[in-house]
């Protein structure tokens, strides 16, 4: 076991999930390092230690990760893969056996699926009696065709690795299928599920878990998202419901989960019931929000990491607002030139309802460069504007 309390944050790109995470450690009373190519927003942050990568993929990623181990065995408390690209790349190495003992899931063939594939999750939760809708994975447009016949029209089409809404798609009927098809990148062909659609408002939950158990967890609804129409989250509102507990002590369970993640789900309009829909067996960004809502994860991480006390009960009421995300609403209002939207961010600010992080100067100013650059880009490429 470590000698001292230390965990190490892996991230190949700029998740937003990543940034805020060295800051929950923190609080926690935990050391953090970042094993992060060069190239990655989250090397802002202060609250953590950046260990030097050379290279400019994910594999050369897994191959760092892989020697620093190597150099400095049972140094590590918990080890988090930050997004999905690391984790999928990891789950891919021939030799599993050096992932055992800090790896989110056992490095079986079944457990491994289950965190990588959003078909074989929303399968097992549904063979387990969770509510969750059918879905059938598909590698062939003509199986996808099948699959939509048997479910009934609508459904969803769902690339295996679609991340923030890129690679889904809903269909009314099979010409809507054949075009949501033929719109998407070609390699979501070849590997990807059909999922029986369920009508409602759609919400996340953000849960840490330990070995399987899950510890805390924190829901919300998805306010408004970016990109349209099916894009992450960019507000939140926070609420209360008996299935949020049942998932995510269900999911846990199922796939041994070992750190953070989110499940996806849509709370059925006729049954009031919320149906499970996807896993991001990655941090959210709603992990840093939910202590607006009295959870706070630097609570579970103490508990787990360094023996402190139990994280206290989540409160029964849920905190009333809808919050805006920092940055993504502002991608939002900027993409959809919805500048009453963005007068009304700034009065959020003025109420206190801010996501921007304060303290973390040089991640937020970081965050902010990363709007305005995308604000030119975007801007320059609108008819007429040279």
């Amino acid at each position: 076991m470590p000698s001292s309390h230390e965990a190490l944050i892996v991230a190949e790109g700029e998740w937003y999930g990543v940034c805020r995470l060295p800051h929950m450690f923190h609080k926690a009373g935990v050391k953090t390092s970042l094993l992060v190519l060069p190239r990655a927003l989250s090397r802002r942050t202060r609250y953590a230690e950046k260990l030097p990568v050379q290279g400019y993929n994910v594999d050369d990623l897994v191959t760092h990760l892989r020697q620093h181990l190597q150099a400095h065995p049972q140094r590590y408390s918990m080890i988090v893969p930050g997004d999905d690209m690391t984790l999928r790349a990891l789950a891919s190495v021939p030799d599993k056996d050096w992932l055992r003992e800090w790896f989110p899931v056992e490095p079986s063939e079944d457990k491994m699926r289950l965190a990588t594939s959003k078909a074989a999750l929303v399968d097992a939760c549904f063979q387990a009696g969770l509510p969750a809708p059918q879905s059938i994975y598909c590698n062939t447009l003509e199986q996808g065709l099948a699959a939509a016949k048997k479910l009934g029209y609508p459904v969803f089409f769902k690339g295996e690795e679609s991340s923030s809404g890129c690679g889904v798609g809903r269909a009314e009927n099979e010409e809507q299928l054949l075009k949501v098809a033929q719109a998407l990148p070609a390699h979501n062909l070849k590997n990807f599920s059909i999922q029986q659609s369920v009508e409602g408002p759609v919400g996340s939950t953000a849960i840490f878990s330990w070995r399987g158990e899950a510890i805390q967890w924190a829901g919300a609804y998805k306010r408004a998202v970016w990109p349209a129409p099916f894009g992450a989250s960019s507000k939140k509102e926070f609420m209360r419901h008996p299935d949020i507990e049942l998932l995510a002590r269900g999911v846990a369970r199922l796939t041994g989960f070992h750190g953070f993640f989110g499940i996806d789900w849509v709370q059925c309009a006729k049954t009031g019931r919320c149906y499970v829909i996807e896993m991001n067996p990655r941090p959210i960004l709603q992990f840093h929000m939910a202590v607006w809502d009295g959870v706070d994860f630097s609570d579970g991480i103490r508990h787990a990491i360094c023996g402190g006390p139990q994280p206290a009960p989540q409160p029964m009421q849920a905190t009333r607002g809808v919050y805006p995300m920092f940055p993504q609403y502002l991608f939002r209002c900027f993409d959809r030139r919805d500048y009453r939207g963005m007068a009304g961010w700034m009065w959020d600010i003025a109420r206190g309802r801010g996501d921007i992080p304060w303290r973390d100067y040089s991640l937020a100013v970081g965050m902010v460069k990363k709007f305005g650059r995308h604000c030119r880009k975007t801007w320059r490429a609108r008819p007429g504007v040279r």
